[in-house]
């Protein structure tokens, strides 16, 4: 028996036998949804749903006021309705009186109120939790979250806001139960407690995790049969993606997610499509993806001495080396788009068709770099750190760097380490991936803004501009659609100017399903919702 067949046979015992008769009852594999996140996940906290890879398991067991429906409009979730007052500053929700946490061994079930979101936010913003969501609630004025009673939540803002209910749909702003922190404290991580239509189970790090049925969950289709269909979901946690290929043929797992793997050559011709003798078997489904992939420099002076990138020729003369279209082609089978239009993906209403300045010219990056000071005896060597799964991409970029005289070293770094790296300053130069956590311009936008500086905010290149700024700001105030969209193509090409960032390409969201799966909803965010899916 293989390692997963292992796996599969534990998990079924624990559903068949050590689950509570209704939990487990019934159980056979077939009901149970398996895929595989490589790397890895950090935490089960939703205050700590930063990464794509927690974002999947998260969403499992949490929710929050509001969700984005499947044409990223926001609508209602715990929350029935809301008021927004004429100045744009409160927001007044009311919720569902159906909705409870989860019962676990050590917790009885009990109903959610309005009093477990003000502690929810309220501990999201507190230093003493640490949570790289601290800055969605940057606009929310001092004691601006009250519940008047246990059916209604207000939250005041310092100044209007127009994305602030996009914001409320990020898994940073789920409900969670004060007593079940109060337990288990930094092992909230590990034990979660929320209302999602599945409850944790197991979970052994790095090796599997377990969430059943919600036997409780408040949601039905249109039939009134309560969600979820599937009884358990169940994670692993390999890392060598043509094992997990060669189990997802067998049928060992439900999805395949992405691109990276080198599966990819086996599945996809070159135009992207999947091959003939695939067909009948897999089910190949692709959708927009508002998501970004990017080389970003560290350019905070008081950071680092001796930082090449300081120096904008440095930073232009990387951005002009890399062949997009290229990268796209070869890396990417054309399930992502060059980018050539900014920072704003494809799918935003701000996104450019193209930039002069992201045009493909190794001649100029040359000379900007002689330019620059470095030459044949005075080579620039420079470091990318990046994860196993962009190890191919990074080896492009080297080689392409290499041609404008350029010696790149690539730091292989496990995903967690990266993101701890980047969000505390201690790398310069890094590959990473932005993706929408609300369908705004502005979410994207915040990356370059002066006041979102990580490890508290997500300016993770510590870009500083005053004009950049003062349209950032001024975009806020607006109500007008069209007007915002043209602040932010103006910040955009600021961006392209200044060059903190080297957009690569934006994202397609791809997956592979086994043909029994059904109802897997397609969304811009790319978000795993499994309240729908059925197996047959």
């Amino acid at each position: 028996m293989g390692k997963y067949q292992g796996y599969i046979a534990i998990l079924l015992s624990m559903l068949l036998y050590a689950c509570e008769p209704e939990h487990g009852a019934g159980i056979t594999k077939n009901q149970v949804f398996a895929y595989n996140e490589a790397a890895g996940i950090t935490s089960l906290d939703p205050a700590f749903s930063r990464t794509f890879e927690n974002l999947w398991a998260v969403n499992q067991v949490f929710e929050g006021l509001v969700e984005l429906d499947d044409n990223s409009n926001v609508v209602p979730l715990i929350a029935t309705h809301w008021d927004i007052s004429p100045d744009g500053k409160t927001y007044t929700f009311k919720l569902r009186d159906d909705v409870f946490f989860h019962e676990t061994a050590e917790f009885e079930k009990r109903k959610v109120n309005a009093s477990d979101f003000v502690y929810s936010f309220n501990r999201i913003v507190d230093p003493g939790t640490a949570s790289p969501g601290k800055w969605v609630f940057n606009k929310v004025a001092e004691n601006g979250f009250s519940a008047p009673d246990s059916q209604t939540l207000v939250i005041r803002l310092k100044d209007a806001f127009p994305p602030f209910l996009g914001i409320l749909t990020m898994k940073y702003c789920s409900v969670i139960p004060e007593d079940a922190v109060l337990k288990y404290g930094d092992e909230f991580r590990s034990n979660p407690v929320g209302t999602g239509p599945f409850v944790f189970h197991y979970w052994e790090e790095n090796q599997m995790l377990v969430f059943l049925k919600n036997p409780d969950y408040y949601l039905a289709d249109v039939q009134g049969k309560q969600l979820p269909y599937l009884d358990a979901v169940s994670v692993t946690f390999k890392k060598d993606l043509n094992a997990v290929f060669l189990e997802f043929m067998k049928g060992n797992y439900d999805i395949l997610q992405g691109t990276e793997g080198e599966y990819v050559e086996e599945l996809l011709d070159r135009e992207g499509y999947l091959r003939p003798m695939y067909e009948d078997v897999i089910v190949l489904d692709k959708s927009p993806w508002l998501k970004t992939d990017y080389l970003g420099f560290l350019i905070d002076p008081e950071k680092q001495e001796n930082n090449p990138f300081l120096d904008i020729r440095v930073r232009k003369a990387i951005n002009l080396a890399i062949n997009r279209k290229l990268l796209a082609k070869v890396l990417l089978h054309n399930l992502g788009s060059p980018a050539v239009g900014g920072f704003l993906p494809e799918g935003m209403p701000g996104h450019q068709l193209t930039y002069d300045s992201y045009t493909y010219n190794q001649g100029e990056a040359a000379r900007l770099i002689v330019a620059a000071g470095y030459g044949l005896d005075s080579q620039l060597k420079v470091d990318l750190n990046t994860t196993a799964a962009n190890a191919n991409m990074a080896q492009f970029i080297q080689h392409q760097l290499a041609q404008v005289g350029i010696e790149l070293k690539v730091n292989i770094l496990e995903a967690g380490n990266l993101n701890e790296y980047v969000a505390n300053s201690t790398v310069l130069f890094f590959k990473k991936s932005w993706l929408a956590d609300y369908p705004d311009e502005e979410n994207f936008m915040a990356l370059f803004y002066s006041g979102n500086f990580c490890p508290d905010g997500p300016n993770y290149t510590h870009f500083k501009n005053p004009e950049f700024d003062r349209l950032y700001e001024k975009a806020l105030l607006v109500n007008d659609q069209n007007q915002r969209i043209d602040y932010y193509r103006s910040m955009d090409s600021i961006i392209a100017v200044h060059v903190p960032v080297v957009p690569l390409y934006y994202g397609q969201a791809v997956k592979f399903l086994q043909k029994d799966i059904q109802d897997l909803p397609s969304n811009a965010i790319n978000i795993l919702d499994l309240r729908r899916v059925k197996k047959f």
